[in-house]
């Protein structure tokens, strides 16, 4: 073609070839990452554990099969490669025992010499490609698919767990109407606004006591996390400054002091101003079991409702005084209105005895929280007796040994 006329698009059909071989390889990678979407189904997971798991092992095994199908391909090219047949180069010879299982290669040349080599290589083809490294592959395939078709098995459970595509589809529509599936409680193990907080002194002691724990292991956590950071920020600095020893513009600074890190945080805490949320308290009666057998639930808003005791230091009689004299004012306003109003005496009878009961159950629950201390205390007291009970025995016998060393007879 005249270069003067047209383009001369010959000297880019290298790179052509080269870009289409990229895309196919790309291709290639683009449909193999289906493989992470068929894990949502639930009859595919088994078979895409084991294609990841046979990778590793499959690329050492075709390692060592390349190794010995290249010595095949050596000793044919040797022995029978000649111009035209499929043995003529090495890379000919080497595609050709390749492909040579699926039944597409040419094998008169081997045997039309008619010497012994031929069949031996054939032979040993045969012993060491189809009854060896094939049967070790399907072997690797095999274990591979047992350990891990067990191990999903023993994961998920027989017939416990749902079908991860169904999972994705039902967290998907409810994510389009803003519905959170996690992170969610039942509004009775939530309870009211105002049983969201209690105050540590009315819980029972040995909550005190554990609360008071990890109040103070979260505090020198928090302490040794401070001085750890604030000790890598006097290092940095003292290396800065090394590198001004020899500037005489600028004047050193010097890095602060340990003494200017906060101190330590206090042992002895006044328990009297803490109040401890209910997600807290949740977290302690799942944490530690015993706390729940103490309160008798496991749930962190009974324990609220149990032992909150009202401070604000109203009398309970004159409160329900003020009530009655407030639901009695607001009657005689509704009847100035015109609107005729009575009770009977059975509803009065009945408003005393609700009264009665929301006081009884009150001074019910202070009964219980300071019986539940005292028991708490005698159970510490007992395990103190019994511990100086068991010391005082030692020393008995310790006195014992001494008087017959002492004293042999």
């Amino acid at each position: 073609a005249e270069p003067d006329l047209f383009f001369p698009f010959g000297r880019f059909t290298s790179a052509f070839e080269l870009s289409n071989g990229f895309l196919a390889c790309l291709s290639l990678f683009a449909w193999l990452k289906l493989l992470k979407y068929l894990t949502l189904f639930q009859a595919l997971q088994g078979y895409v554990r084991v294609v990841e798991r046979c990778i590793v092992n499959l690329v050492l095994f075709t390692a060592l099969l390349l190794l010995v199908l290249f010595g095949f391909a050596v000793a044919l090219h040797l022995g029978y490669g000649q111009e035209g047949n499929a043995f003529a180069t090495i890379w000919s010879s080497l595609v050709a025992t390749i492909v040579a299982p699926t039944g597409g290669v040419d094998l008169a040349p081997i045997f039309e010499s008619g010497d012994l080599l031929g069949p031996v290589l054939v032979f040993l083809y045969i012993i060491v490609i189809f009854m060896l490294l094939i049967n070790v592959l399907m072997a690797i395939c095999v274990e591979t698919y047992s350990v891990a078709m067990y191990e999903l098995r023993e994961a998920i459970g027989e017939g416990e767990s749902a079908n991860p595509c169904w999972v994705f589809l039902w967290t998907y529509f409810n994510a389009l109407f803003k519905i959170k599936l996690v992170g969610r409680e039942k509004v009775e193990d939530i309870g009211q606004e105002d049983e969201q907080n209690i105050p540590l002194t009315s819980l029972p002691e040995a909550i005190q006591m554990k609360y008071m724990q990890e109040r103070r292991k979260m505090q020198a956590m928090y302490h040794n996390a401070d001085l750890a950071i604030k000790e890598e920020k006097r290092l940095a600095l003292e290396n800065e400054l090394k590198g001004y020893e020899d500037d005489d513009d600028e004047p050193p600074i010097p890095p602060p002091a340990l003494g200017d890190v906060a101190p330590a945080p206090p042992e002895d805490e006044d328990p009297d101003g803490i109040v401890v949320k209910r997600v807290q308290l949740q977290r302690m009666l799942e944490d530690y079991p015993v706390l729940a057998e103490i309160c008798g639930t496991t749930r962190a808003v009974d324990v609220v409702r149990r032992f909150h005791v009202d401070h604000s230091g109203l009398d309970p009689y004159e409160a329900v005084a003020r009530l009655q004299a407030s639901v009695a004012d607001k009657l005689k306003e509704l009847e100035r209105q015109g609107m005729d109003l009575s009770f009977d005496e059975m509803e009065a009878l009945k408003t005393v005895s609700q009264e009665l009961h929301t006081a009884l159950t009150e001074s019910q629950k202070d009964w219980r929280a300071e019986l539940l201390s005292v028991l708490q205390m005698a159970s510490l007291l007992s395990k103190a007796l019994i511990d100086f009970t068991a010391q005082l025995a030692k020393v008995q016998y310790n006195h014992n040994e001494l008087q017959k060393k002492a004293h042999p007879t």
